[in-house]
């Protein structure tokens, strides 16, 4: 495989991964970085390739370990520590990174029976563990309305290559993501310390669902709390509330026990 050696920070192809770490650039390119090589490994392992690599000199696998992460279509780059200091996403990085195109992620695909949907979730490794526990308890989408770019570094990180393995939904706020649960026919629970919820197990998830998980701090806005289904919290000793990303993960675990 041939490897294109860059030493400047000022080079194009640089810049370019650099202005990746906004949202918008990535929504222009249709593309996103992501580091570790884990993360990296196992999206290969699955004939996931990315477009581009790029392997610092410095890197804790050789480039013989690189290339077996590289696709037929792979752009190699060999880039300096300087170069890399400037690329990396985190500041104690393996030194390998990688952009993939969003036109590889998960469409969807026949009936959505069980979705999580999140509303106003900030926190970026909320939104990446709870994409990633989705995708572990067998759920057929993740919608998001107001929440962190799941395509970001820190979410990407948290949810450790989940989201090339279940589809994504973005919708421009919490109403039009009811709206499509009910197009859909999905029962929608949502979790919410309002005073008509009643205690999760109590509720019958036997059926096709959306759980509704609102923001670490507000909860969902009460419109989509009220056009819910039924509203419900988590039985719990000494504590009122869980955060978003532990509150999705027990919620889907309750579905996902009602099936057995």
């Amino acid at each position: 495989m041939e490897w294109i050696t860059l030493t400047s920070r000022q080079n194009a192809a640089v810049k370019r991964v650099v202005s990746l770490r906004e949202k918008k650039r990535r929504d222009e390119a249709g593309v996103f970085p992501v580091e570790g090589i884990k993360f990296i490994s196992d999206l290969s392992r699955d004939g996931i390739f990315p477009a581009e690599l790029f392997l610092a000199e410095n890197a804790r696998i050789d480039r013989e370990r690189a290339e077996t992460l590289a696709g037929q279509n792979t752009r190699l780059y060999l880039v300096s520590s300087s170069v890399y200091e400037k690329l990396s996403l985190e500041q104690a990085g393996e030194g390998v990174l990688a952009v993939y195109e969003k036109t590889r992620l998960p469409r969807f695909e026949g009936s959505e029976r069980r979705v999580l949907a999140l509303e106003g979730v900030q926190d970026p490794g909320n939104v990446g563990a709870s994409v990633r526990s989705a995708a572990a308890f067998g759920f057929d989408a993740v919608w998001l309305a107001g929440c962190a770019d799941p395509l970001g570094p820190k979410a990407l990180r948290a949810s450790m290559g989940a989201v090339y393995r279940i589809p994504l939904l973005s919708f421009s706020s919490g109403a039009l993501l009811l709206e499509r649960a009910r197009e859909k026919g999905l029962f929608t629970v949502a979790a919410c310390l309002s005073e008509d919820a009643v205690l999760l197990d109590q509720v019958d998830l036997a059926r096709p669902v959306c759980l509704l998980i609102g923001n670490e701090g507000q909860g969902l806005s009460r419109e989509v709390s009220a056009g819910a289904d039924v509203r419900a919290v988590v039985p719990m000793r000494g504590m009122e509330s869980l955060n978003a990303a532990a509150a999705a993960a027990v919620f889907m675990w309750e579905v996902k026990r009602g099936e057995t």
